[in-house]
């Protein structure tokens, strides 16, 4: 009589590779979550590293184009030549900046900001600096940002404004080539 047997796993070998992959999934979603958790935090890292940067191009570049500022309490407002203005507006935890119909956000935590005079002569100084200080990767960035008004349109605004008073003739001409050939 011919013999048939039938060949396959027993229930212990079954059960041992059921537990090698049960500790294999396992630990591949471990190593999945861990992953997954680490690019979250690198994301947000570069994401207020990009902030701050974006920021702090944006700000220079008006600045130096800038030709007048004024400053209230919590809004820096930077005049162009032409008649253009750009509003920065400080929050706690962002910065808007209002340019034309478009305005821009800066999530960065601010922690403090003032303006203070360049000169000690406050009556007389026009340049200031703009002192800010931010909180990015939990670390403390202090920045300061050098703000100066044309003074040659400070001049032509003074002067030219008490020749245009003062002459009631109306011969406006012959002041302003008085005053350019003198």
């Amino acid at each position: 009589m011919n013999s048939f047997y039938l060949k396959g796993f027993t229930i212990l070998e079954a059960l041992i590779s059921l537990i090698i992959m049960g500790i294999i999934i396992t630990l591949s979603y471990s190593v999945y979550n861990l992953i997954e958790r680490q690019m979250t935090l690198f994301q947000d890292e570069n994401m207020s590293v990009l902030q701050y940067s974006l920021f702090n191009t944006a700000i220079k570049n008006d600045i130096y184009n800038a030709v007048d500022f004024k400053q209230t309490n919590n809004q820096l407002k930077l005049k162009y030549y032409s008649g253009s203005v750009t509003n920065y507006e400080i929050r706690k935890h962002l910065i808007l900046r209002h340019h034309d119909i478009k305005t821009d956000t800066f999530k960065l935590k601010v922690i403090n900001y003032e303006f203070s005079n360049l000169k000690q002569d406050v009556s007389r100084s026009s340049d200031q600096v703009f002192h800010i200080s931010f909180e990015v990767l939990e670390d403390k960035i202090e920045a300061n940002y050098y703000l100066r008004k044309n003074i040659a349109e400070a001049i032509n605004n003074v002067y030219f404004k008490a020749l245009i008073t003062e002459d009631l003739d109306g011969d406006l001409e012959d002041d302003y080539t008085s005053v350019l050939y003198k």
